[in-house]
């Protein structure tokens, strides 16, 4: 049987939903409440079913029976309109169990997988007390480890190299392009090669250069890499600029003030946003590459 087809927004709605079920299904008063309201709603499609029958019977019925006068010809009979309005309802309802067999399937065989893209990648890693507090199932933290490592494993390489030509800490680099594209798995990333949210204020683009998400305004323009080796270079570029020339007095193992000096420099509006990336860095030990 093929599952019934849902926009990929709404499946991602649904799962959420799902995960919310998860924790009301654990209380018992919910579930005699759905018990009640599953009884209703088979009860109510019973009554309406046996309701089609008696009509369709009534109307068995009543050509059987041979009329004293012969009644004018018509093309539309009251009950032929309610065997096509039975027939209507009946039709409407396929839908509902087709959704509901989706629902089924996420719920079971596919549940921990999906419950996984529920989450963001970088997030559960570095709030442990999140984890912890929501009762997060150790496979999905398990999995989103998974990716973090294979990230940096992946671009390290680059982060160190972008340290020796431009001097920019290859722990921070790291860190912010973790934090940016959420280890790889933001729609910039995956479909731009922008791991660091790199925006666009020409107004002179060539075709492919940047692109726009949101149809707003030209700040919503974001460029578009290449490969992501081209993203962290337009990184190292970006931090030429003055508004980060103090932060070159710092040593490069300053990661807390490289951090709180990209912050206040303006990189991100975020308040918050050099002490996630000494979180980052700290719990991934990103300072010992």
């Amino acid at each position: 049987m093929k599952k019934y087809k849902i926009p990929q927004g709404v499946q991602h709605k649904i799962r959420v939903g799902i995960n919310q079920f998860s924790l009301l299904w654990a209380k018992n008063w919910f579930k005699i409440v759905l018990v009640v309201a599953v009884g209703v709603f088979f009860m109510q499609k019973s009554l309406n079913l046996n309701l089609g029958l008696s009509n369709k019977i009534q109307s068995t019925e009543n050509q059987n029976i041979k009329p004293e006068k012969e009644a004018p010809k018509s093309t539309i009979t009251p009950n032929a309109k309610v065997e096509k309005t039975n027939k209507t309802g009946i039709n409407s309802g396929v839908s509902i169990f087709d959704f509901t067999y989706y629902l089924i399937s996420e719920v079971s065989s596919n549940r921990d997988d999906n419950r996984v893209n529920d989450f963001s990648n970088i997030g559960l890693i570095i709030n442990p007390d999140f984890v912890k507090k929501h009762k997060i199932d150790p496979k999905i933290v398990a999995a989103k480890q998974k990716i973090v490592d294979n990230y940096i494993k992946r671009h390290k390489g680059i982060a160190k190299a972008e340290e020796e030509e431009f001097g920019i800490p290859a722990s921070v680099t790291l860190a912010q392009g973790l934090l940016e594209s959420d280890a790889g798995g933001s729609r910039l990333a995956r479909n731009n090669n922008n791991h660091f949210g790199i925006k666009c204020f020409s107004k002179t683009c060539t075709k492919g250069h940047c692109v726009n998400y949101t149809d707003d305004t030209h700040k919503d323009f974001f460029r578009n890499y290449e490969s992501a080796w081209g993203s962290f270079r337009g990184h190292s570029l970006l931090l030429q600029k003055p508004r980060y020339k103090s932060l070159y007095q710092l040593k490069k193992s300053d990661y807390k003030g490289w951090a709180n000096g990209l912050r206040k420099a303006g990189y991100a509006t975020d308040k918050r946003y050099g002490e996630k990336l000494i979180k980052i860095i700290e719990v991934l030990e990103l300072d010992d590459i």
